[in-house]
């Protein structure tokens, strides 16, 4: 997960991004400023970001705020993606 934002020193969303990365380590956690999400078009000021390269694929966070909706936001992504296979498929 990345979180992009030029002020990483004031925002709440960076601080609860820091506490989960030094609390989680299923995932890697960054951060970049601004200017890097416009590769990605991501089109975001401050923001969390979930990377997933082995689908190449990202989603943006749009919750609130708080640690729980992120924590929760992280164990939805976390999920991996299930095929339904058959005969038929």
């Amino acid at each position: 997960m990345v979180y992009f934002g030029d002020d990483i020193e004031g925002t709440d969303l960076f601080k609860i991004h820091e506490e989960l990365a030094l609390s989680d380590d299923r995932i890697n956690f960054a951060h970049a400023d601004v200017k890097c999400a416009e590769q990605f078009e991501a089109n975001l000021t401050e923001g969390l970001v979930f990377f997933k390269p082995e689908d190449d694929i990202y989603t943006q966070y749009k919750g609130a705020n708080d640690k729980a909706s992120i924590e929760a936001f992280i164990k939805e992504e976390l999920k991996s993606l299930v095929y339904d296979f058959s005969e038929e498929n």
